[in-house]
């Protein structure tokens, strides 16, 4: 019996010890944590910390309530006491020596990036409204053609507004409907840049698209830039080897499928080029075939003739 008693004491000292720093105060348990950066709560509020256990997604980090949608609209962009707040200034000492409370201060309207953006500029009954001259200056008027203030937000009006903007040249959004610019007609899109650089000529449920592979290739874009792939609704570049059967790799050196397009990575892909054999240009240096007198080789570096005519 005694022995059990003395087994049971051990045994209880054991686990306090186990339970306890060596200040004597409780352990915590440590938090497994990761990240939840794809969530609607961490695009929406910043709540981007994952509490393993908990199951749960939290605001931790002032960065990730900078990225996050509430700062652009709100300016909410510390993350104070779990959620992210406008910024806050600490008073410091008093003059009676006594610790000032903390006095939030928040951003005006006029300093919040939806101000720049969508002309939201003017403070009313606690939210952020437009005004004439805020939507002619905002980048939603010379984006969009929303130039004109309804019920304090930046609208367009009419067709012109439409066909004076800039998504019209860059996306075929000229046509005005229930206060913004949409695309149409298949002409809107085979008049845009988006066209042009990336062969989105066709309407399809209200975009500009490239449908499939097979159109793409039956495009300029594919013979002289490579970008022979639909993806995404454009035409990229997807294989290394539809960017060497490219002109652009003949004639400048731009072979390698990188990102969608066709570009310079290596010496080899100049050396191969109009670009090495007219013009001396036989070295890739920051996407460019430059020539030697341009790059900071030093003679040993260098590749003999024979290296750089090989590729006749």
């Amino acid at each position: 019996m005694r022995y059990c008693r003395v087994l049971f004491v051990h045994v209880c000292a054991a686990v306090l010890f186990a339970c306890s720093g060596f200040s004597g105060g409780w352990m915590e348990p440590p938090v497994n944590k990761g990240r939840c950066d794809e969530s609607e709560d961490c695009k929406e509020r910043g709540a981007c910390v994952h509490i393993v256990h908990l199951n749960e997604c939290v605001v931790e980090s002032d960065l990730d309530c900078q990225r996050s949608q509430i700062c652009k609209r709100e300016g909410k962009c510390f993350a104070i006491e779990g959620a992210c707040r406008e910024k806050t200034v600490d008073g410091g000492e008093g003059g009676d020596g006594q610790k000032n409370v903390e006095e939030k201060i928040p951003l005006r309207c006029a300093d919040k990036q939806a101000c720049a953006m969508d002309g939201l500029c003017e403070d009313m009954d606690g939210r952020c409204v437009a005004n004439t001259t805020s939507c002619q200056v905002s980048r939603a008027c010379k984006d969009k053609g929303q130039c004109h203030v309804d019920r304090g937000v930046c609208v367009a009006l009419s067709e012109n507004d439409c066909k004076q903007s800039l998504y019209c040249q860059q996306k075929g959004l000229c046509t005005f409907d229930k206060g913004q610019c949409v695309v149409t007609t298949e002409q809107s899109c085979s008049q845009s840049d988006v066209c042009r650089k990336y062969g989105q000529c066709v309407l399809q449920k209200g975009t500009c698209v490239a449908p499939s592979d097979a159109y793409c290739e039956g495009l300029a874009l594919c013979k002289i830039n490579g970008l022979c792939r639909a993806i995404g609704g454009k035409c990229v570049a997807k294989r290394d080897i539809d960017c060497e059967k490219s002109t652009g790799c003949r004639t400048s050196g731009r072979c390698t499928a990188d990102k969608g397009e066709c570009v310079i990575l290596v010496d080899e892909d100049c050396q191969k080029s109009d670009a090495c054999k007219t013009h001396g240009r036989c070295w890739a240096k920051e996407g460019a075939c430059i020539s030697i007198q341009e790059h900071n080789f030093n003679e040993t570096n260098l590749p003999d003739a024979g290296e750089v005519t090989s590729y006749d």
